[in-house]
C-alpha cells in the first residue's frame, strides 16, 4: 500500500512538473530531460513511472480535469440549499481561469487540445467531457425550473449551451488579457444568468386563434 502510494505521488510530481514546463516553455519543450529535470528525478524513474510521454501527456490531461471537477464540486456543495442558479453560477466561476494554479491547467488543457484534438480517440474523450458539462449544467436548469426558481418556458437545452460557449469565451478572455477582469466577466455572466430569471417573451399569453383566410 505504501509503495503504491509512492508510486501515485511521484506521477502527480512529475505531472505537475510536465503543467510548469508546457506553460513557461510550449509543448514542444517538454521532452522527458526537461520534466525529469524540474521534477528533480531522474530520466529512469520517470520512465518507470511512464510507459510513454503520450502516457504522460494524458495522465496530465485528465488531472487538470480531475483538478477542476473537484473546485466545481466544491463550490457546489458549499451553496447546497441555495437556489439553483446560484450553485450554477459558483460552478462556472470555479471553471474560470481566475488564479495562477487555474490558469496553468486551462493553458495546458488548451495545448493538450490543440496536440492531440485531431486524434480520434482524444476527440471522442474530449467531446465526452464537453457532454458531460453540458448535461451537468442543463441539470440545473432543468433543477431550478421545477423548482419554480426560474419561470416555465425557457429554451433550457440552448440556454445550457450558450451558458457553456459563455464559459469558454471567458476562459479565453481571461488568458488573453481581453478585457478579462474578474469584475467584467463575473458581471457578463450575472447578465446572462438574469435573463433566465425573467419571463421568457411569449410565455402565458392565450394562443393566437385569430381565423386566417
Amino acid at each position: 500500500m505504501a509503495s503504491t502510494t509512492k508510486r501515485s505521488e511521484r506521477r502527480q510530481r512529475v505531472a505537475a512538473a510536465l503543467l510548469r514546463v508546457v506553460v513557461a516553455e510550449g509543448m514542444d519543450a517538454a521532452s522527458l530531460r526537461a520534466v525529469a529535470a524540474e521534477a528533480g528525478m531522474s530520466l529512469g524513474m520517470v520512465q518507470r513511472l511512464f510507459d510513454t510521454k503520450d502516457e504522460l501527456l494524458l495522465f496530465t490531461y485528465r488531472a487538470c480535469l480531475d483538478a477542476m471537477a473537484a473546485r466545481i464540486t466544491e463550490a457546489v456543495e458549499d451553496r447546497q440549499g441555495l437556489p439553483m442558479l446560484v450553485m450554477l453560477r459558483a460552478a462556472l466561476l470555479a471553471a474560470l481561469p481566475l488564479d495562477e494554479q487555474r490558469r496553468a491547467d486551462w493553458r495546458y488543457i488548451i495545448a493538450f487540445g490543440e496536440r492531440f484534438g485531431t486524434r480520434d480517440d482524444i476527440a471522442e474523450m474530449i467531446a465526452e467531457d464537453d457532454a458531460r458539462s453540458y448535461r451537468d449544467m442543463l441539470g440545473l436548469l432543468q433543477a431550478a425550473e421545477a423548482l419554480g426558481q426560474i419561470p416555465a418556458g425557457h429554451d433550457l437545452p440552448g440556454a445550457a449551451h450558450l451558458l457553456r460557449l459563455l464559459s469558454e469565451g471567458m476562459t479565453l478572455s481571461l488568458l488573453g488579457g481581453r478585457d478579462g477582469s474578474v469584475a467584467a466577466v463575473t458581471s457578463g455572466l450575472d447578465a446572462a444568468l438574469e435573463l433566465l430569471r425573467a419571463t421568457p417573451a411569449g410565455a402565458g399569453r392565450p394562443a393566437d386563434t385569430t381565423p386566417t383566410d
